[in-house]
């Protein structure tokens, strides 16, 4: 009984550690996002590590179109960043949760063909399997899983790491 109660005091000591921290890197991303827009508010260029860090904590906060915000100006700026693709991941999926699943299905797409060998580029692609079961489209979903099936055989790295020099079929 002990050892029960001594887990529940810590974990609930953790979520409210982690909440404490999430709401104050919210704010602080909100603040920074009111001093880094210019006359007319639009968001200004920042570098895409910038853009990336200040998009996640908007997407573990579910403000996704504020997320998207950050997201799109390293698509449309850093093509050949390491934020890259997790921007397009995190857009599909912002996307995704919004159950905008016509929406998703590019950024999903483009993740996984452009960076097969990376956790992003490999849940891009179940995810875009997801899209399409949730859009009705039962044969395209099962030409993505299929594809899945072949890329990552064991649901993880091991293709990356066999063929990690190959695009997927």
């Amino acid at each position: 009984m002990k050892v029960v109660f001594a887990a529940a005091i810590v974990f609930v000591f953790q979520v409210a550690l982690f909440s404490q921290a999430s709401d104050t890197a919210l704010r602080g991303a909100i603040e920074n996002d009111r001093s880094s827009r210019d006359s007319s508010g639009k968001l200004v260029l920042l570098s895409a590590g910038e853009h990336l860090e200040r998009g996640k904590i908007y997407f573990d906060n579910r403000l996704f179109p504020q997320s998207r915000e950050h997201f799109y100006k390293i698509i449309e700026n850093y093509p050949a960043d390491p934020a890259m693709s997790g921007a397009l991941f995190m857009t599909g999926r912002s996307y995704y949760w919004e159950r905008d699943y016509s929406r998703a299905i590019p950024y999903l797409d483009r993740v996984a063909r452009e960076f097969p060998v990376t956790k992003d580029g490999r849940e891009g692609l179940s995810f875009k399997g997801a899209c399409h079961v949730r859009l009705g489209k039962n044969s395209e979903a099962a030409k993505v899983y299929q594809q899945y099936a072949l890329m990552y055989p064991t649901g993880e790295h091991r293709w990356c790491l066999s063929q990690h020099d190959r695009r997927p079929p």
